[in-house]
């Protein structure tokens, strides 16, 4: 064939030739190999939803003797009277562990309660009992301040329009005229005969 190579030209033509396809091949597989890769790492990267019910974290219930065991803790860290405040002071700064004050006083029944449920009442900060009857004292003074207010708001009522007013009529004069004083349903706590009790112990 005319122009065909001959010789020592032909035998390094056939071996640079076979190189050649060789290269070409491998860049072919790489390529090949490289795409598969890919693919595959593009499939495992794709968001998956989980299988099954997922299982939500739920924290350990905290029971009576883990109240008990954090107050006779608090009880040895500290040195005074044992009340609800130092304990919350302690656990935020130092035992947040522990349980909340709510959790201790919800036990027992009280803080004081639990106090006691842990051998530790001569330690309380108060006498619950005598707390218990100076809160009363503070309230029925408030309750006997709010009814002085209601009955003066009443006589104003009857000095601005002349007559004693039924409870309606008085209602809607106070949200007028005297809007300061008790609401109606608080007027009605606060005399649970109702109206006529209002009027009776104003005089009228």
């Amino acid at each position: 064939m005319e122009g065909a190579i001959r010789g020592k030209k032909a035998a390094e033509f056939d071996i640079w030739a076979a190189a050649v396809e060789a290269m070409s091949r491998e860049r072919s597989a790489a390529r090949r190999l490289g795409l598969e890769a890919d693919a595959e790492l593009k499939q495992r990267r794709r968001y998956q939803p989980p299988r099954g019910r997922l299982r939500r974290w739920m924290p350990p219930r905290v029971m009576p003797l883990d109240s008990l065991a954090a107050l006779r803790d608090f009880a040895a860290q500290h040195d005074g009277r044992l009340d609800a405040l130092t304990y919350m002071a302690f656990r935020r700064l130092q035992r947040p562990d522990w349980p909340t004050r709510n959790t201790v006083a919800r036990h027992f029944g009280s803080w004081h309660a639990a106090l006691e449920a842990a051998g530790l009442a001569e330690r309380a900060a108060t006498n619950p009992g005598r707390h218990a009857r100076r809160s009363r004292t503070i309230f029925d003074a408030r309750r006997a301040e709010q009814r002085d207010r209601v009955l003066a708001s009443v006589r104003r009522f009857v000095d601005e329009v002349g007559h004693v007013p039924r409870a309606m009529e008085y209602f809607r004069w106070r949200l007028a005229r005297d809007p300061d004083t008790p609401t109606q349903a608080t007027v009605y706590n606060l005399f649970p005969g109702g109206w006529s009790v209002v009027l009776a112990e104003m005089g009228a």
